[in-house]
């Protein structure tokens, strides 16, 4: 079971600390960055393109079930 969850775990643990800049910006070096994502995603043309780089280019864990694995 545990081998199931491993590519899972791995995807969300790699990319932690990049979340955690955009959710917890903690200089205003980041504070900047962040604000400049956010409106780069709402621009017509570049959003959606924008949009990808902050989730990145694997989604396949975001329709991946945990609960019932």
């Amino acid at each position: 079971m545990a081998a199931r969850f491993r590519p899972f775990i791995e995807t969300e643990q790699s990319s932690a600390l990049i979340m955690r800049r955009i959710f917890t910006p903690h200089d205003h070096k980041e504070r900047i960055l962040r604000a400049a994502m956010l409106r780069l995603m709402r621009a017509p043309v570049i959003g959606p393109a924008t949009g990808k780089l902050m989730n990145g280019a694997d989604m396949r864990n975001k329709t991946f079930d945990v609960a019932t694995g």
